[in-house]
């Protein structure tokens, strides 16, 4: 029989109880508006997508074919499902949901196709700013975007549709206890000027009288390309909630707070009005908890981490599960816990060079700064 460890316990809070993204919809245009038909297939995937699509537009038939069209097609499966789409006899124009490899087969042996058939593909909400922020999006991505807008403003058809970033005015992102969020925020703020035209203003929440957080914070994200760059003490919800209100605002946060960070923003909606989203960032939870920090001493961060993950139990639903998380949580803390400097070390300096290192000219690149 398997023993559970603390360090168990620190990975099911972690991956469990969190907030998710909500930053990206699925885009509308004129094409959609003409499209009176769905083609999905039976499995769960296809059912889920199809779910979301019909809250944005409604569609009068919806063919359901008997097979996991998301999946990687055999060459069989694609002429099975071309005899299908044929004998469907379909009229007007509409939406297929499934693996590219069918609709290409599809367009190649019907090219007209092209012009009564869109496509979402499987991986439609795929989180794409992780992508790039781990080097795999495509080397012209910038190109087609512009290329969709073009064609978006001409009306002219697009054939693939998926999820894409939301504009947004102002951007509140963590202080430098997270460089992958500050990271993930400069791909967002160049997304956001690339699909929207739009320059948000940014809000960094530091700590209070904390120089170093600033320095470390300002070199990054102007190493990658973001302006109008603004601090605000993390404690400070009073000047927070005069920033945002009528605002379309992202709030940018590591997992290991989301939930938490989810909670306090909903909290300041019962007085404010304005428009919050998450763009929730995934760390590597073992590095995190074993990487010496930048701010303090490694045992004093891990507390830190303990803490972030703590906060999370504390505002989800208090079930006997969470109850027990937070009980072994707090005892691994109390076992930890250190008075916690907060002097900048010299390795924060130097690993915010590596990062502007490692991202700038990719970044650059990809958005043709």
């Amino acid at each position: 029989m398997c023993t559970v460890t603390a360090m168990d316990n620190v990975r099911k809070a972690y991956d469990k109880y969190h907030y998710s993204s909500d930053c990206f919809d699925f885009r509308t245009d004129a094409r959609l508006d003409k499209m009176i038909f769905l083609v999905k297939g039976n499995d769960e995937l296809s059912h889920k997508i199809a779910t979301e699509i019909r809250a944005k537009h409604s569609f009068y038939s919806t063919y359901e074919i008997k097979n996991d069209l998301c999946a990687e097609p055999t060459e069989e499966q694609v002429r099975a499902f071309e005899n299908t789409i044929r004998e469907l006899n379909l009229t007007g124009s509409g939406m297929l949901i499934a693996h590219k490899l069918y609709y290409s087969k599809l367009i190649e042996d019907y090219p007209s196709t092209i012009n009564s058939l869109a496509l979402i593909r499987p991986d439609y909400d795929k989180d794409y700013i992780q992508l790039m922020v781990d080097f795999t999006i495509g080397r012209h991505y910038a190109s087609r975007v512009r290329v969709l807008k073009e064609k978006n403003a001409a009306k002219i058809g697009v054939s693939n549709y998926y999820k894409n970033i939301m504009p947004f005015d102002v951007m509140v992102l963590p202080s430098v206890e997270s460089l992958r969020s500050l990271v993930s925020a400069a791909y967002i703020y160049q997304e956001i000027k690339l699909r929207h035209n739009i320059s948000p203003k940014v809000f960094v929440q530091c700590s209070e009288d904390i120089n170093s957080e600033k320095e470390l914070a300002v070199k990054l994200l102007a190493g990658l390309c973001v302006e109008d760059i603004n601090f605000i003490n993390k404690a400070d919800t009073k000047t927070l909630a005069e920033i945002v209100p009528s605002r379309r605002v992202l709030f940018v946060t590591p997992q290991r707070c989301s939930l938490k960070t989810h909670h306090d923003v909903e909290e300041m909606r019962k007085e404010v009005k304005f428009s919050p989203r998450f763009y929730v960032v995934k760390e590597n939870l073992d590095e995190l908890l074993s990487q010496p920090d930048y701010l303090n001493s490694a045992e004093c961060f891990k507390v830190t981490i303990l803490k972030d993950i703590c906060g999370n139990l504390d505002v989800a639903e208090q079930d006997e599960e969470v109850l027990a998380l937070r009980q072994s949580l707090q005892e691994s803390i109390n076992a930890l816990s250190l008075p916690q400097s907060r002097q900048a070390h010299d390795g924060g300096a130097a690993l915010v060079e590596e990062l502007i290192e490692k991202h700038q000219a990719y970044l650059k690149h990809l958005f043709k700064i």
